[in-house]
């Protein structure tokens, strides 16, 4: 069992969930971080798993009962002839309880996740209105949250 946001409220989710699997799923083929909407100039958590296999990212949605599955049919901008699937998850409060239940057992990646769970209960904490959790102003610890978070997910080498 596990606790999970529904509509708003904390439920229990009956479902047994092997966390220390979907902690090594997310460390081996996802992605922990923030992004910023540039039409909106706001931040916003998010967890991605990546795969070409469109049933591995369909398993493990249902394994972890949350999140939505998308196509990514440009690949980043690369040429490529297989498509490109990702689940995704990136509502404040899932967030906060889908890394609360993981990060114990993150092989890598633990300081993005510690660093995103910090900006989220930053987030929550501050009382902001759910549609005002984007668009309030961030202090100065949310800027250095976001721009540790963009260093250390940063692709390729130091000199790149």
């Amino acid at each position: 069992m596990w606790l999970k946001w529904v509509n708003g409220k904390m439920v229990i989710q009956e479902k047994d969930i092997d966390w220390r699997l979907v902690a090594w799923c997310l460390a081996l083929e996802g992605s922990i971080g923030m992004y910023m909407q540039s039409s909106r100039n706001d931040f916003a958590p998010v967890l991605k798993l990546y795969n070409t296999d469109r049933n591995v990212v369909m398993s493990f949605m249902e394994m972890v009962d949350c999140g939505c599955v998308y196509l990514n049919k440009n690949n980043g901008g690369k040429r490529s002839n297989k498509p490109l699937y990702f689940w995704r998850l990136q509502s404040f409060s899932d967030v906060k309880v889908f890394l609360n239940n993981i990060i114990e057992y993150l092989p890598s990646k633990k300081r993005q996740a510690e660093l995103l769970l910090e900006f989220v209960d930053i987030r929550l904490s501050n009382n902001h209105k759910w549609r005002k959790l984007r668009e309030s102003s961030y202090s100065t610890r949310e800027m250095e949250i976001y721009n540790e978070m963009k260093k250390l997910n940063r692709r390729g080498g130091e000199d790149d």
